[in-house]
């Protein structure tokens, strides 16, 4: 794959909006990446507007804007990140206005954006007696009739309980909606269980697709721009960052905007050179030993050019006389 050389402080001009994914370029688990308040400082010194996404589904708004004024980052606000359990609550109050309750698999932050919205989130049912739960209870269970939708989220408490309550739930024909279809989690002992595993368990069982709201899906772009009020003619003016290409680069294809990797997180350079669909604009690489102010996403920017098809040549042959 050729790269034209390029430097971050070349990019700055081209955009007025940039989207970070958090997880693997702003920190890993709880460790701050280099450079990163100094790059987020510089680009607010500029007068862009910063935006902070992430599938995470687990915490509100001001818990995520807690989160990153521990890591140092001084004026980060509420309004400024877009995680899932937001940019989900909103979908919900946006595209199902009538709906008032729903049976939640996933954290207290994600309780509370629904909440913040208007949308009461059950998330306790029958406990067994025993710890044990077994078909006879199965048999047994009545659920909330006036449950309109089954909401999924990161839950480290999903049992096989929870899994039965869901699915009755949309073997009734509630709406069926999702966070994110993370597969898995980088976690420093390696990876662990995302959202996704419950979402295959339940479609498996039932049948039901879910409404995916998180990347690779536009939708947290969507919010973003709506609340910016940035028209549709400014998206060439949005780049967004991140270490994944099936979450935030596929996201840049899929809302139509620019998308830089960093190799900072998941996606390394073999899987950027194996790459067809999801390829990024721009890709980093880091060279710790040559530090600029800009940071991690500054010491060296490289403008991808997307691989060319060979055409087949035809071999013409020469007619004989």
């Amino acid at each position: 794959m050729k790269a034209d050389k390029v430097q971050f402080k070349e990019l700055i001009p081209k955009y007025d909006y940039f989207l970070f994914d958090c997880d693997g370029v702003m920190w890993q688990g709880n460790h701050l990446m280099p450079y990163a308040i100094d790059c987020i400082k510089t680009l607010q010194g500029l007068g862009k507007t910063l935006a902070f996404i992430s599938n995470n589904s687990s915490c509100s708004r001001v818990h995520a804007a807690e989160k990153f004024a521990k890591f140092g980052f001084e004026s980060i606000t509420p309004a400024d990140v877009y995680f899932t359990s937001y940019v989900t609550a909103k979908y919900i109050r946006r595209k199902y206005p009538w709906m008032k309750k729903v049976y939640l698999i996933g954290g207290q932050g994600f309780a509370d954006e629904l909440a913040e919205f208007g949308v009461e989130s059950v998330q306790t049912h029958t406990e067994s007696a025993d710890g044990v739960y077994d078909t006879s209870e199965f048999a047994d269970m009545k659920v909330d009739g006036e449950i309109d939708a089954v909401v999924v989220g990161w839950d480290t408490s999903v049992d096989y309980q929870k899994l039965c309550y869901a699915g009755v739930l949309l073997q009734m024909g509630k709406h069926f909606i999702a966070s994110n279809p993370d597969i898995y989690d980088p976690m420093p002992y390696g990876i662990a269980p995302g959202t996704g595993p419950t979402l295959i368990t339940l479609t498996t069982i039932t049948g039901k697709e879910p409404e995916i709201i998180g990347k690779p899906y536009p939708n947290q772009v969507n919010t973003f721009m709506e609340d910016k009020g940035i028209e549709e003619k400014e998206k060439r003016r949005i780049l967004v960052i991140g270490d994944r290409l099936d979450t935030d680069i596929a996201l840049g294809r899929n809302a139509s905007i620019d998308a830089a990797l960093v190799l900072t997180g998941i996606s390394k350079m073999e899987d950027v050179e194996k790459a067809e669909k999801n390829v990024p604009k721009y890709l980093s690489l880091i060279h710790i030993s040559e530090p600029t102010r800009l940071g991690m996403i500054s010491y060296a920017v490289f403008c991808l050019k997307k691989k060319k098809k060979k055409k087949k040549k035809k071999n013409k042959k020469k007619k004989k006389k």
